[in-house]
C-alpha cells in the first residue's frame, strides 16, 4: 500500500466519522452529494478537529469561518491531520462565534485537494512516511450549502 501510495485502511475518517454524521445531521441534498463517492472510496476524507496550541481541546480551537453573505471564509491551522495528503474532503470545525467557546464551533464539510488557500503539509515520522499531517487555510471559500447543522452546532 505504502508503494502504491493508497492510504492505510482506505476512508476510514469518511467511514467512520463523516458518513454517520451526514447521515445524521445532513440534508437530503448533502447526503445524495457526499455519501455515494465516500462510501465507493472515490472520494478520500479527513478529519479537521486539532489545531497548534490546542490539540484535541476543541473549546480552544480559532480556526475561524466569517460569514460572507452565501459563503464562509476560513482562516487557520488544523495539525495531526491523518491523510490529509490522499483526501479529497476534510469534516471539520471552525469558530463562529468567540462568546461561547463551547457552542461557537460549526461543522464544515470543506474540500481541499486543489481548492485555492488550502495548504497540505505532511509531519514527517521518524520512520519516513507522512501518516499525518498539518493543513492551512487562507481565505478559503466554503458555501453555506457545505455547512451541517445549524451554525454553532458543531
Amino acid at each position: 500500500m505504502g508503494r502504491a501510495q493508497v492510504p492505510f485502511l482506505i476512508n476510514v475518517i469518511g467511514l467512520g466519522m463523516a458518513a454517520p454524521t451526514i447521515l445524521h445531521h445532513g440534508t437530503d441534498e448533502q447526503k445524495k452529494r457526499y455519501l455515494p463517492p465516500l462510501f465507493a472510496a472515490d472520494e478520500i476524507w479527513c478529519q479537521g478537529f486539532s489545531e497548534p496550541g490546542a490539540g484535541s481541546d476543541l473549546a480552544s480551537a480559532k480556526t475561524s469561518a466569517v460569514r460572507d453573505g452565501d459563503n464562509w471564509i476560513l482562516n487557520g491551522h488544523k495539525v495531526w491531520t491523518s491523510l490529509a495528503h490522499f483526501a479529497h474532503w476534510m469534516i471539520m470545525l471552525c469558530r463562529t462565534s468567540k462568546e461561547d467557546k463551547y457552542s461557537g464551533l460549526t461543522y464544515f464539510l470543506v474540500p481541499i485537494a486543489g481548492t485555492p488557500g488550502v495548504s497540505v503539509r505532511p509531519l514527517i515520522k521518524m520512520t519516513g512516511q507522512a501518516g499525518f499531517n498539518e493543513v492551512l487555510f487562507e481565505d478559503v471559500v466554503v458555501p453555506d450549502s457545505q455547512r451541517l447543522d445549524d451554525v454553532g452546532k458543531g
